[in-house]
């Protein structure tokens, strides 16, 4: 009987020594992944960092090239070059503020900012495009948007570029649409930022994964327009630093709608702002579209 619990006693402590080592094994294998993906990030980062340096020194150039006197063909590949430049600009700082932001090196610099003016400007870089498409590119903003708020104005662009940019891109008829309204809180406001589409919409299995890494979720329409699958997953990313969420409605055929929730301060001294009752019979940021569309 002794021997018989000495033996169940030793198949213990080896069963146990041998749970301990794969257990330092496994977390072995996690450190070294760890400290790859680390050495990954940083190495894209650096790249990304010296192609962005030499690319603004083109960039440059072809922006002297385009002052001087031109023939009109001349004119036009020069106004290709700097597109393509500006896009592969974009490109690039897509992997490095993405980098940035796994790494959380990424810090915000709020300061007051004209809200009206920063959603024209944002509407601006993809008009071109959108023209060439014959899409209608609006903007609608509710009567009580507040002019002035506090917040990052480079990262608010930079989810706003790439939410405009994408539903443009995706879209081969109709309408892309920019809305932006607000909700009151406690010492501030919530800002709402709509960017709605009537693209090709995302398939119901791509829907959950549309902000992963490297994922274009718009599943086969994707690989016709490119990309490095980045913009969403930043655009998550951003909002979560700016305390935010982001959601997306769509389904196959009927477009997509982005909807970012941002908490936003009002300037130091500004006055309270005012509660203006609102009716059930329609969205508020709808009134101006069908305002417009009667008058037309």
């Amino acid at each position: 009987m002794l021997a018989l619990s000495l033996l169940v006693c030793l198949g213990l402590w080896r069963m146990l020594g041998r749970s301990r080592q794969r257990g330092r094994v496994l977390a072995e294998r996690a450190r070294r992944a760890h400290r790859e993906a680390r050495q990954r990030e940083e190495w894209v980062a650096m790249v990304s960092h010296d192609l962005r340096t030499l690319l603004q020194g083109l960039l440059g150039c072809t922006e002297l090239l385009a002052r001087s006197t031109l023939t009109p063909q001349q004119r036009h590949w020069v106004e290709e070059q700097a597109r393509t430049g500006r896009a592969l600009n974009t490109l690039l700082g897509d992997l490095l503020d993405h980098a940035r932001l796994q790494e959380g090196r990424l810090v915000l610099a709020p300061v007051d900012l004209d809200l009206p003016a920063l959603l024209r400007d944002a509407v601006g870089p993809v008009r071109p495009l959108a023209e060439k498409k014959g899409l209608w590119l609006q903007t609608v903003e509710a009567p009580d948007l507040p002019r002035w708020v506090r917040g990052d104005p480079v990262r608010l662009r930079q989810v706003l570029d790439n939410l405009l940019a994408n539903a443009v891109s995706f879209t081969e008829e109709g309408m892309v649409t920019l809305r932006a309204s607000h909700r009151l809180q406690s010492g501030g406001l919530e800002l709402i930022l709509e960017v709605e589409d009537t693209g090709p919409g995302i398939e119901p299995e791509q829907l959950g994964r549309v902000f992963d890494r490297f994922v274009q979720g718009r599943g086969r329409t994707a690989r016709q327009h490119g990309g490095t699958g980045l913009g969403l997953s930043i655009c998550q990313m951003l909002v979560g630093l700016m305390g935010g969420t982001i959601a997306v409605e769509s389904a196959p055929g009927r477009g997509s709608l982005f909807r970012v929730c941002l908490p936003l301060d009002l300037p130091a001294g500004a006055r309270p702002l005012a509660v203006v009752p609102r009716t059930d019979e329609a969205h508020p940021s709808q009134a101006p579209v069908l305002a417009r569309a009667l008058s037309s």
